[in-house]
């Protein structure tokens, strides 16, 4: 039994330190090309009320809640499976940054998504990047959010892809 404990502790010790020495930073990238022109893709992503319609973490739950007034530069959010705020939204000719955070969650992810005029077809390239936290967990997830996140990603321009292209 003191040698199963001894090798236990010794594992533990060992991850212990190699999520100390992981980087708790990530970042995604993904990106979509619509057929439909840049400006268009940019007025439907100006507004507020289709963020609900296609950002992943509120599209993902029915009985979410939006609290947006179009004129400020936040979004909140509540549903049965959670909620979150975008803050800091800001709109240029072909760029959208805000900054987004789970509710219950310190961590706030910064996003950007660039409107890239293509022929007659626009692509859209989303962004996101941010630190994990608790230190040692946060550093393994850190790891792995690129797939995580990039999934979730691949959702939200998919389904402005469907919304535009309709």
């Amino acid at each position: 039994m003191q040698k199963f404990l001894k090798i236990f502790g010794i594992i533990v010790l060992l991850l212990i330190i190699v999520g100390l020495v992981l980087d708790n930073s990530f970042e995604a990238r993904r990106e979509i090309v619509i057929k439909t022109d840049r400006q268009t893709a940019l007025h439907y992503l100006q507004q507020q009320s289709n963020w609900q319609k296609w950002f992943p973490w509120m599209a993902m739950d029915p009985s979410v809640e939006v609290v947006s007034d179009n004129e400020s530069d936040k979004i909140s959010w509540k549903g049965v499976t959670g909620g979150g705020q975008i803050i800091n939204l800001k709109f240029k000719d072909d760029q959208i940054m805000f900054h987004f955070q789970l509710t219950g969650d310190e961590s706030i992810f910064t996003n950007q998504i660039d409107i890239v005029s293509k022929g007659s077809d626009t692509k859209l390239i989303w962004q996101m990047n941010g630190e994990m936290s608790p230190i040692v967990v946060g550093n393994y997830f850190a790891q792995i959010m690129d797939g995580i996140m990039g999934q979730t990603m691949d959702s939200g321009l998919q389904q402005i892809k469907n919304n535009l292209q309709d």
